[in-house]
């Protein structure tokens, strides 16, 4: 594997930006350009030394299916201002598929979360930010109360230059997807076999064409 990359890049530092708050969470989408593996996850805390112990850091199939949720990431050496992370199992993205990933306190309704403002436009803050070359489709998102999503700018061209930090994760890039072979054998039944350590996949099945799929524990 290759090592860990960072979605963001910040090099005014985490806490380069303008603080405030916005309710709900903070959040930015993307689009993977190849396929990705998800190897930690973390958070801009501005308000807690150590971490928020109610933060939840949220990956997101486009804006409205969860994909993941992480809680409990927190560090005792982290000063408020810095990112707290922590190692996740290794979750697959793939290429192609647009992405959102969010932070915002428990509950959700009453969350106001803390950040730093990033805006490449040096507009509304001198702070900038990359996105990693692996993302793109870059779209800065605010998480309402409500579970909603709505653009930090209306301007989507805007929209593209401004960062709510807010999440962010870093990732291995090239994680292939394994190749499942099917077989029939001589007594009517079927042979499935596929690469061994195959990183953040499992395997499903169903009892009919149509059905709903369940994993798989008992082979």
């Amino acid at each position: 594997p290759t090592l860990a990359a960072e979605a963001l890049s910040l090099p005014d530092g985490s806490n380069g930006g303008a603080a405030g708050f916005m309710a709900g969470g903070a959040g930015w989408s993307f689009v993977p350009t190849t396929n990705l593996l998800v190897t930690s996850v973390g958070y801009l805390d501005l308000a807690v030394t150590g971490g928020d112990p109610e933060a939840v850091v949220t990956i997101w199939s486009g804006t409205n299916a969860v994909v993941a949720n992480y809680t409990g990431i927190t560090d005792s050496s982290a000063l408020a201002g810095e990112i707290v992370s922590a190692a996740v199992p290794p979750l697959p993205l793939v290429q192609g598929q647009p992405y959102t990933i969010t932070v915002h306190a428990t509950p959700l309704t009453s969350s106001v979360w803390y950040g730093s403002f990033y805006d490449n436009r040096g507009l509304l803050s001198d702070a900038q930010f990359q996105v990693a070359a692996e993302l793109a489709d870059y779209q800065a998102w605010q998480l309402k109360p409500d579970g909603t999503f709505a653009p930090l700018s209306s301007d989507p061209v805007w929209n593209q230059e401004l960062l709510w930090l807010g999440p962010t994760f870093t990732y291995e890039v090239g994680i292939p997807r394994p190749t499942l072979t099917i077989a029939r054998t001589n007594n009517n039944r079927v042979l499935l076999t596929w690469p061994t350590n195959a990183v953040g996949f499992g395997l499903q099945g169903s009892i009919g064409v149509t059905g709903a799929y369940s994993n798989i524990t008992n082979f």
